[in-house]
Order: structure tokens, then C-alpha cells, then sequence
């Protein structure tokens, strides 16, 4: 005679799937194509940032003229607080 003990019992599988298991299968599949989607935007959001300069040089031109010609008239008091500011951070 055998003696059943909980350390020799196996979960029998009926092949069957549940409901529950159908919805939790569906969830991962909709996580995960929404994760591959999501890092394919990132990934060209990336590419588009690399080719981009890291400096507008139309903009930084456009201020200098209007430095150059009185449009523009720095507070540098203002300018060198809002640099403190910034490098306390």
C-alpha cells in the first residue's frame, strides 16, 4: 500500500486553460506589444535627438545680433545669480 504524503503529489494537468488564464495570457501579450511598440518610439525619438545639434546655431547667431545692436540688454546680475542657482542644485 502506498502512503500519500503532500511531498509526492504532482498537479495533474487537464490541458484545459480557464478563463482567468486566457485573460492573464491575453494581458502579457497586450504588455508586451505595447512595450515593443513603446521602445520603438523611444529608440527613434533617440535617433532623431543624435542628429540634432546639441547647440541651435541659428538661435545663438540671432542673439548675438541682438546684443550687438541694443535689442538685447543683458542683466548680468540677473545672469550670474540664475548661474548660481543652477550649479547649487
Amino acid at each position: 500500500m502506498m502512503k500519500i504524503t503532500v511531498s509526492n503529489l504532482r498537479p495533474v494537468s487537464s490541458g484545459l486553460t480557464t478563463t482567468s488564464e486566457k485573460a492573464d495570457d491575453s494581458k502579457k501579450t497586450t504588455t508586451t506589444a505595447k512595450t515593443a511598440e513603446s521602445g520603438s518610439i523611444i529608440s527613434e525619438a533617440q535617433q532623431s535627438l543624435r542628429q540634432m545639434p546639441e547647440v541651435d546655431e541659428a538661435r545663438v547667431a540671432e542673439m548675438k545680433q541682438a546684443i550687438a545692436s541694443g535689442e538685447l540688454t543683458p542683466d548680468s546680475e540677473k545672469l550670474a545669480r540664475s548661474m548660481m542657482d543652477y550649479f547649487r542644485r
